[in-house]
């Protein structure tokens, strides 16, 4: 999208930099992360590295990124000549690139889930630091983790999870109502994956805090009854269960995921209809956009978001 965006101004060094840097997160991530490459990625790299002469950079980034340039014939080989290549990554004379971005679905929120960890007869859990990542370390082995101890309270704490939310939408296909070309859509983020990856990295540090959060509070209950009696002991521990909470904030109104549809168009007004299909690749309904404007040798950005 930054590269269109420079493209656009006519910052075509920028834009080089922007293409070539979503060519290599693509080539890298795109199995973790669940998005299409653009067919249309390695054209306008194309396009903008031979207009300001990086024929170097280009003949690297087709190394590197190999996966991106390989629905772009090459040159070379007798596969094409270097003309009829020029004409498949060169704009189309009296055309302009019209480019939709289509939203769906909400991204992954998090949900709180209750667990419970033993605290120990006999421990005095001065490093509390230490004893939660023990417990962190042991909940998926319990028996090895109390074995030979003797259990004096069950603590129950609260903590987020996250699990993925992909958008209804599976595809996403574009026309001219009038006739033309017809372009179907990649699905170039997947946010709800992006959110749920991002948090199975951080899960152990929120885990690890929510365990030492939940024994601070019930070595304060411990101390507290020592101190005053049962009654005591009793209020603090009440007063810790109902305070407990996970943190489940998040950007709930984030689309789960974002398609983009190009298509080049001759200029002039049309109306675009739009198709939706889900997973399964059955149709989820059709809407029409009404007057687009298309200028030659310029671009149209739209953009839809689907509930």
């Amino acid at each position: 999208t930054s590269g269109m965006l420079y493209d656009w101004d006519g910052e075509l060094n920028d834009a080089f930099i922007a293409y070539r840097n979503a060519a290599v997160a693509y080539q890298q991530n795109r199995g973790l992360l669940g998005v299409d490459i653009p067919a249309a990625l390695a054209r306008d790299l194309e396009r903008v590295g031979r207009r300001i002469g990086f024929q170097t950079e280009l003949e690297q980034l087709r190394a590197a990124c190999p996966d991106v340039f390989a629905e772009l014939p090459a040159a070379t080989g007798g596969v094409m000549t270097p003309e009829d290549y020029e004409n498949a990554v060169r704009w189309r004379s009296g055309h302009g690139e019209v480019v939709l971005f289509v939203e769906d679905g909400f991204v992954s929120a998090k949900n709180q889930i209750r667990f419970d960890f033993p605290v120990f007869e006999g421990e005095a859990y001065s490093d509390g630091a230490f004893w939660a990542w023990q417990i962190y370390a042991g909940l998926g082995n319990m028996q090895a983790l109390i074995a030979g101890r003797r259990i004096e309270y069950w603590v129950s704490v609260a903590a987020p999870e996250m699990k993925d939310t992909p958008g209804p939408l599976g595809s996403v296909e574009a026309a001219a109502a009038d006739g033309g070309e017809e372009a179907t859509g990649y699905r170039a983020e997947d946010l709800s994956r992006q959110a749920r990856i991002t948090f199975d990295a951080e899960k152990p540090t929120i885990f690890f805090k929510t365990i030492l959060r939940g024994l601070t509070k019930y070595l304060a209950s411990r101390g507290a009854k020592n101190a005053g009696g049962d009654w005591a002991g009793w209020a603090a521990n009440i007063f810790g269960a109902v305070t407990e909470s996970a943190d489940t904030r998040s950007w709930l109104t984030l689309p789960a995921s974002v398609h983009i549809v190009r298509l080049t168009l001759p200029e002039g007004t049309h109306d675009l209809v739009v198709e939706m299909n889900d997973r399964q690749g059955r149709s989820m309904g059709r809407q029409t956009i009404p007057g687009v404007e298309v200028r030659a040798g310029d671009w149209t950005f739209l953009s839809r978001r689907v509930f």
